[in-house]
């Protein structure tokens, strides 16, 4: 199972968060980056794309890539369930357990592994769409 993450919801599903969101590795190195109006950049600052408040996520030419629903599901770009997200833990479409992240921003895989945390102000939307939209492999099985 490759790295997951989920983030423990301090605000409700589809809230912007009001500042920047910084994601990192387990080493502390930034990884991306979320603006508070959706725009997700690398650890250059190059554009990977954006979260829209609506749920949508697209890339960096505008293209859709998926969307995560009200109630929690993730899909993609053609409808697909890929996952879901519920109270910080996040499954895969089979329904297993994939990654979660704690309120203190702390990521953990499916073992309970530390692999990363995210920082500043940040929302379940925001960081679980990153990793599943734009973290390659991350619901394969």
């Amino acid at each position: 199972m490759s790295r997951v993450f989920v983030l423990l919801a301090l605000l409700p599903l589809l809230s912007v968060a009001s500042a920047q969101t910084t994601i990192r590795n387990a080493h502390g190195s930034t990884v991306a980056k979320i603006s508070s109006d959706g725009r997700v950049t690398d650890s250059h600052g190059s554009s990977l794309g954006r979260i829209k408040s609506d749920g949508r996520v697209v890339n960096s030419h505008g293209s859709s890539v998926g969307r995560i629903k009200k109630d929690g599901r993730l899909v993609d770009s053609h409808g697909s369930n890929i996952g879901r997200v519920s109270s910080g833990r996040l499954t895969n479409k089979h329904g297993s357990s994939v990654g979660r992240l704690h309120s203190s921003g702390r990521i953990t895989d499916s073992h309970g592994s530390s692999i990363g945390r995210a920082t500043g102000s940040w929302c379940e939307k925001q960081v679980v769409a990153y990793f599943a939209f734009f973290h390659q492999g991350i619901f394969s099985p």
